[in-house]
């Protein structure tokens, strides 16, 4: 168990699968290897085998919140979303307050289009963890998708007081002065932006002029 865990400390995962092929046969513990295989398989982007890892991983161990945020995780990548969000409902079952599982939950919900709930949870998010950046931002993000524009800019902003760098909340805080007309504070966004990725200005630029075409017809 000690190679297969220096092997996954240094990144080497395709070893690790290797050393950990047959734990059960060699007496390895199964909780552990499974979930240092799910890890294995997950940081590889092989979402199958590490769906079937970290399911194995919490039959073996019930009460593990980490095999079933991942499992979770591992639902998102091969697509599979309703799933995805039982296995992060199953980890809050576990421990509720697990950041972690309220935040993927709170994004799934969001892909699907079920903007209520997941403003919902974003909520309960900013209440728990008020320094949590990341539920500020996905808070604002529902919000401009509902077109809830002065909540999502307040949302924003308070995830750019959190990190000061957070390009993406910068992104979306001007996308919110671009559909609510603020040509001051849009241009402001775009020149923060762009002294950090002069591309990612151009494109936001390009967005929001094609987003006031569609407004004008």
């Amino acid at each position: 168990m000690e190679k297969a865990r220096e092997s996954y400390n240094k990144g080497n995962f395709k070893e690790t699968i290797r050393l950990l092929k047959d734990f059960e046969k060699n007496g390895l513990d199964r909780y552990e290897s499974l979930m240092l295989l799910g890890h294995s398989y997950f940081y590889m982007h092989k979402g199958k085998e590490a769906v079937r890892s970290f399911s194995e991983a919490l039959s073996a161990s019930p009460e593990s919140k980490e095999a079933a945020l991942f499992l979770g995780k591992s639902y998102n990548m091969i697509g599979k979303r309703n799933d995805a969000i039982e296995a992060f409902r199953d980890a809050l079952k576990i421990d509720p307050e697990y950041k972690d599982a309220l935040i993927n939950l709170g994004v799934t919900l969001a892909e699907l289009a079920n903007q209520d709930e997941a403003e919902g949870v974003f909520k309960q998010i900013t209440e728990k963890f008020p320094d949590e950046k990341r539920g500020w931002y996905n808070l604002g993000l529902v919000n401009f998708h509902k077109k809830n524009y002065s909540d999502s800019e307040g949302c924003f902003k308070r995830a750019i007081e959190l990190d000061p760098e957070f390009t993406e909340a910068q992104y979306n805080l001007a996308a919110v002065y671009c559909v609510t007309g603020n040509d001051a504070l849009f241009s402001e966004y775009v020149e923060k932006i762009k002294g950090k990725n002069a591309r990612l200005a151009k494109m936001l630029v390009g967005a929001c002029n094609k987003e006031r075409k569609k407004l004008k017809r």
